[in-house]
C-alpha cells in the first residue's frame, strides 16, 4: 500500500465517520471496513470510572478530542496482567492516542464513546494530533517525485541518484537530501529531531508508509526509537 494521508477519514476517521455499533444495528448493510482504520485523538482529561459489570478488570476513562475538535470518551478495559504494564502515568494533556479498529458504542452512562479492550491496539504518542498531522504533511511532501527523482526536503531540488552526497535521512529514512549541506540544515532543525524519532518507531513507520500488513496489533504501547 502506498503512503496514506492522515486526513483521509476512510482510514483515519473522526467521531462522526468512525464505524459505529449503533449504525450497524440500525442498518445491517453497514459493515466494518475490510482494511484497518485508526482513530487518532488528543487526551483532554481523565474522567472518573463509572461502575460496570466487568469482573476483575482494570478500567480507566478519558475525555478525548478528534482532529475536528469533537469530544467524546474512551474507556480502557484491561485484565490484571494488562493493567500491570499499562502506563497510565503517560496519559495526560499534550499526548495523543492512536486506536486501531476503534468502534463507537454506548458506554455505561449512555454516552457515546469507544471501549478499548486489551492493550495491543493502543498506541500512546507524546505529541498532539496537530503535530502528527503536520508530520503527515511533511512526509507526503518528502515523497514528492519529479522526473523520476526524489525532491530534496531542504531545498526542493531534484536529488541526483549518482551524487554521492545525496541520500536519505539515516534515522527515519523518510526524507531525501541533495547534498551534505541540506542534510545538515534539516537535522539541525529541532522539529526534525523529534519527528525523526517518531518515524523510527516500527508502528508509526508502518502507519505513515502504508505498510499496514505490519500492524496486526501495535508492537509497543509507547513510542520506541529504533537502535541502529
Amino acid at each position: 500500500m502506498s503512503a496514506i494521508d492522515l486526513h483521509n477519514e476512510t482510514y483515519f476517521p473522526v467521531e462522526a465517520s468512525c464505524p459505529s455499533e449503533i449504525k450497524m444495528a440500525l442498518d445491517p448493510s453497514k459493515k466494518l471496513p475490510e482494511l484497518a482504520w485508526f482513530l487518532i485523538v488528543d487526551i483532554i482529561r481523565e474522567e472518573p470510572v463509572i461502575e460496570t459489570d466487568y469482573i476483575e478488570v482494570y478500567a480507566a476513562r478519558f475525555l478525548v478530542m478528534d482532529k475536528k475538535g469533537v469530544e467524546f470518551s474512551v474507556a480502557f478495559v484491561l485484565n490484571s496482567a494488562e493493567a500491570s504494564r499499562f502506563p497510565i502515568e503517560k496519559l495526560h494533556v499534550g499526548v495523543s492516542l492512536i486506536l486501531k479498529d476503534a468502534v463507537m458504542t454506548t458506554l455505561v452512562d449512555n454516552s457515546i464513546g469507544v471501549i478499548m479492550r486489551g492493550v495491543r491496539k493502543i498506541k500512546i504518542v507524546p505529541c498532539t494530533v496537530k503535530y502528527l498531522l503536520k508530520t503527515n504533511d511533511r512526509v507526503h511532501n518528502a515523497r514528492g517525485i519529479e522526473n523520476g527523482k526524489h525532491l530534496c526536503f531542504a531545498c526542493d531540488k531534484e536529488c541526483e541518484p549518482y551524487n554521492k552526497d545525496a541520500g536519505r535521512c539515516d534515522g527515519c529514512t523518510f526524507f531525501y537530501f541533495c547534498s551534505k549541506m541540506c542534510n545538515y540544515i534539516v537535522h539541525n532543525y529541532k522539529w526534525h529531531g523529534l519527528e525523526c524519532t517518531f518515524l523510527q518507531d516500527d508502528d508509526l513507520a508502518a502507519l505513515f508508509s502504508g505498510n499496514w500488513d505490519d500492524i496486526h496489533s501495535f508492537a509497543n504501547i509507547c513510542l520506541i526509537q529504533k537502535r541502529h
